[in-house]
């Protein structure tokens, strides 16, 4: 499955503009692919990303940690 900006956005509970400031500054984001005219992330590739969030056995607080790099 493949999702808009405003749909990662959504996913993550951040604004598109933060979407796009975590794509060129945290490394391990996600990059989009392009298709056409059209900009997309896999969810696969979000999944993944949120669900290596982890440290250890200690999950990370997903809000806590976006609310850290949206700053």
């Amino acid at each position: 499955m493949l999702l808009s900006d405003v749909e990662v956005a959504e996913m993550m509970s951040v604004s598109r503009n933060t979407v796009w400031r975590w794509v060129g500054s945290i490394d391990k984001f996600p990059q989009p692919v392009k298709i056409g005219g059209a900009t997309r992330w896999r969810k696969a590739d979000l999944d993944k990303y949120i669900a290596d969030l982890k440290t250890g056995d200690q999950q990370v607080d997903v809000e806590e940690y976006i609310k850290k790099v949206a700053t």
